[in-house]
């Protein structure tokens, strides 16, 4: 597993937690939570996680690590291809992938540098080992413009204590454990207890229309149809002209939720690379495939652009931010000289009067020696008029007109 948020893997979260081996770990996602980012339960998550690869390669935890960042199945695969040829089943005698045999050596250098870190002339401030933040349980759902104001902290500060939030919203599966400064949880449960619970998140009382359908109006009011359902008590996905629903809806605009998955979505797909931005918008029958194809690019690069899941569809609809190099077009030679494109086209001279292979091959900027070679030419014979030669030139840097 890599580093980054979000890997090319499509591993998420402070661990890196691919979503297969997240689900295996109790780490649920749905439209409002992503638990693979949540630092609580992904920190859970990946103890739990590493004291089984531990057991697994009996207490060898350079395996483990190993195994964390490529997977069980492939270090297992190596030790047994290890036996079979006499050889050593240590990590270091291993054949693994080049990511894994940089990333154990590297966690291993981390922990010598803050180990001893005056012996490689480094500085490090000192945290003190004390509570910083603190689980506040919530048993209903919350804007998180409301858990800003009554926690007096700002909404960023909620999404970067909670990154498992994807929403405008807290999840609607309760309970939820939410981190809050270890400072501001007394303001937090003291706004808690002197306001309504229908204060925690704004209703919508909408009368139904036709046209309307629980997953328009979940689009359109940014919830889920499930959610509508459990609120308004529906059996079914059912819903009659005329009668009225409850709808949560946002206190503020999309863009105050600054770090929201949504907003976090379009910096994404504003972000400059090298090459050319396209956005692609997915219609019925694309696949990464298809478009990788259509635009020339890998697969693995549209995962990376736009943190996808290689085994979910695509929705039709959703914008795909596609980067591609630039290509120097045919008619701009100064562009293909200057990118030493070389640009070769074979053609017929005839001989006129008063031409040597030294002026010929001046007027085309070609060497004497190729126009001897290409018409197996003999130095003993001069040229005559009329003479067919066979000239292979640059038609960016020829005279040819």
């Amino acid at each position: 597993m890599c580093s980054s948020d979000l890997s090319h893997g499509t591993a998420s979260g402070l661990w890196q937690f691919i979503p297969s081996t997240g689900k295996l770990y109790g780490l649920k996602e749905d439209w409002w939570y992503d638990g693979r980012r949540d630092v609580l339960a992904s920190t859970k998550a990946a103890v739990r996680y590493l004291k089984n690869l531990s057991k697994l390669f009996k207490g060898d935890y350079l395996l483990a690590i190993a195994a964390y960042n490529s997977g069980p199945g492939r270090v297992q695969k190596a030790i047994r291809k290890n036996k079979r040829l006499g050889k050593k089943t240590d990590f270091w005698h291993l054949d693994l992938p080049a990511e894994t045999r940089g990333y154990v050596p590297r966690l291993l250098a981390v922990a010598e540098l803050i180990k001893n870190p005056e012996r490689y002339g480094q500085t490090i401030t000192p945290v003190d080992n004390k509570p910083q933040l603190q689980v506040v349980k919530l048993d209903s759902q919350f804007d998180l413009a409301t858990i800003a104001q009554w926690a007096d902290i700002t909404l960023d500060d909620v999404y970067s204590l909670n990154p498992g939030l994807r929403r405008w919203a807290t999840p609607s599966n309760l309970p939820y454990a939410i981190l809050l400064p270890i400072d501001q949880v007394a303001i937090f449960e003291k706004n808690l207890n002197s306001h309504p619970k229908n204060a925690r998140v704004r209703w919508l009382r909408h009368k139904v229309v036709s046209g309307d359908s629980l997953s328009y109006l979940a689009h359109k009011f940014k919830t889920t149809s499930r959610q509508i359902k459990h609120v308004n008590h529906l059996s079914n996905n059912k819903i009659k002209v005329g009668e009225y629903l409850i709808l949560p809806v946002a206190q503020r605009a999309d863009n105050d939720y600054t770090l929201s998955e949504k907003q976090r979505e379009k910096r994404r797909l504003n972000i400059k690379k090298t090459g050319t931005k396209i956005i692609h918008i997915v219609i019925s029958g694309d696949s990464l495939w298809r478009i990788a194809k259509k635009y020339d690019v890998k697969i693995n690069s549209i995962v990376k652009w736009n943190h996808l899941t290689h085994d979910k569809p695509l929705k039709i609809g959703k914008k795909l931010v596609i980067w591609q190099a630039k290509k120097a077009k045919l008619s701009d030679f100064s562009e293909l000289t200057r990118v030493g494109i070389d640009i070769n086209r074979k053609v017929t001279y005839r001989v006129k009067s008063g031409d040597n292979l030294s002026t010929i091959a001046n007027k085309f900027k070609v060497r004497v020696n190729d126009l001897k070679k290409w018409n197996k030419l003999d130095i003993k014979r001069p040229l005559q008029p009329g003479q067919k030669l066979k000239i292979i030139v640059n038609i960016i840097n020829s005279k040819m007109k």
